[in-house]
């Protein structure tokens, strides 16, 4: 029986320490919320990436529409374009997503579209 009890605790803390989570984000995203689901999304790729743990692999789901900011990725955070703001469904051709960091003050940055088959795959920063 403690066998069984060690064994069962083990299992809890390693799935406990796995599990990926999911950010999304929305153009007008207030970010007063976690960014957990469409209800509380956040309003900046930046600080959902910044949110974001590359050790347990998360995901930031990005609503279509044009973000003027700049990120800086992390290996290991997935960065999805394409997405309804109202229903969530994807379709990468349709809702087209674009990080346009050109537009910032003081930034060389250049627009990265998130539409077609691409998405970002961090490791490049």
């Amino acid at each position: 029986m403690k066998k069984l009890l060690s064994f069962m605790l083990a299992l809890f803390f390693v799935s406990a320490n796995v599990s990926a989570t999911k950010f999304y984000v929305v153009p007008g995203g207030t970010g007063g919320g976690s960014g957990w689901d469409q209800a509380s999304a956040l309003g900046s790729v930046a600080t959902a990436v910044n949110w974001a743990t590359a050790a347990n692999n998360d995901t930031v789901f990005v609503a279509a529409g044009t973000y003027t900011e700049t990120i800086t990725l992390k290996d290991g955070v997935t960065i999805l374009g394409g997405y309804n703001a109202t229903t969530g469904e994807r379709d990468i051709e349709e809702n087209v997503t674009i990080i346009d960091g050109g537009h910032v003050e003081g930034s060389t940055d250049t627009k990265v579209a998130l539409n077609g088959t691409a998405s970002i795959n961090a490791p490049f920063t």
